[in-house]
């Protein structure tokens, strides 16, 4: 089935392929026979994957480190709401006053009835017990154990899908590595070390629940919000080729790679004044904090709003919900190339048995 897909994509058009890059969160590669494989292989990794997610989203950071746990609920064929389980942000330089491990009950993503305050208090990651001695505390020799207890107190949230900002290395093209990007880029290796050790434990040490752990590229993220208003009739449309020749002027609106601070805290806030975003008492004062913003308060602080900045925590949730919907228009552009493999298959027989019938 992989080789007729792969064959059904390279019959399309190169722009009908770059556009369906864009909404599955993939490279629009220079040539049409690599973006065809890029899809194929992206369409492969999800077969046999589960309907239902846990979605853990990491936005890096040593000071303002924001993460969110959301289920996406996509039953619907052109809506879908996400369950906010927990959303912070965290210093990682402020130690705690907890210094014993954290006992967090093992919630299943399947066991919805049981994603209750009571069950989700002990798993709060803003009690990790950090480093008090915050002297030299970006040496490897530091650094490793707190990315070991993040890692450990994020997962047990059993989480089916870990996505973690890439970071970049130099800002604004100059060629001069600041040293807090290190830190960071740092932090996010050990992250992904420590995630990749737990996930390949043996036996008896395995977790009962499986993860998969992808880096989200900002600039895709971007290309693909950016891109939203001119993607009507989304993948189908685009495989059909309806409407293609409005939505291939998508690449001359979406020249930037990334998205405003602004705009995605007025994505957010939106969402959450919609309804597309639901979420337990757990999180009711950051959705509070993100609820009928008005454009004067987008990255300013309201009267009684204790959220501080926005920015970060806007920017998990966003990347959490990407991840989500990559995933849900990539199953979408699994079935539609499946139908077509089989209509094309059922073809030669209907034909055949017409002409046996004929003579």
């Amino acid at each position: 089935m992989a080789s007729t897909r792969l064959a059904r994509l390279l019959s399309l058009q190169s722009k009908q392929l770059k556009l369906l890059a864009i909404l599955t969160g993939r490279s629009g590669a220079s040539t049409k026979s690599s973006i065809a494989e890029i899809l194929d292989h992206g369409i492969r990794a999800v077969d046999g994957t589960s309907v239902r997610q846990r979605i853990l989203s990491i936005d890096m950071g040593i000071k303002n480190l924001a993460y969110c746990i959301l289920e996406p609920d996509m039953n619907a064929k052109n809506t879908s709401t996400y369950k906010v389980i927990d959303w912070k942000r965290l210093n990682l330089l402020a130690p705690t006053v907890s210094t014993t491990a954290i006992e967090v009950s093992q919630v299943e993503p399947e066991d919805t009835e049981s994603n209750t305050e009571a069950d989700l208090d002990t798993a709060d990651a803003s009690s990790i017990p950090l480093n008090s001695d915050t002297k030299n505390l970006f040496t490897p020799s530091k650094i490793a154990p707190l990315a070991f207890q993040l890692s450990q107190t994020l997962l047990r949230y059993n989480p089916t899908t870990i996505v973690i900002e890439r970071q970049r290395f130099r800002s604004g093209g100059g060629s001069a590595v600041q040293e807090w990007t290190l830190r960071v880029n740092m932090l996010e290796a050990m992250l992904w070390a420590c995630f990749a050790t737990t996930k390949s434990l043996p036996g008896e040490q395995k977790r009962d629940v499986d993860f998969d752990v992808k880096e989200m590229n900002p600039s895709r993220i971007a290309a693909f919000w950016l891109a939203q208003p001119y993607m009507i009739g989304g993948v189908d449309a685009i495989v059909k080729g309806d409407g293609l020749s409005e939505m291939t002027n998508t690449g001359a609106r979406t020249t930037s790679s990334a998205m405003d601070k602004k705009v995605k805290i007025r994505l957010v806030s939106t969402w959450i004044d919609e309804g597309v975003i639901v979420g337990s008492e757990e999180v009711s004062n950051t959705i509070d904090g993100f609820r009928s913003l008005s454009a004067s308060t987008l990255s300013g602080r309201r009267k009684g709003d204790s959220l501080g900045k926005k920015d970060d925590l806007a920017d998990c949730l966003v990347q959490g919900v990407t991840a989500a919907r990559w995933q849900r228009n990539t199953l979408a552009l699994r079935d539609i190339l499946d139908k077509a493999v089989d209509a094309s298959d059922a073809k030669p027989k209907s034909a055949g048995r017409a002409k046996k019938a004929k003579s």
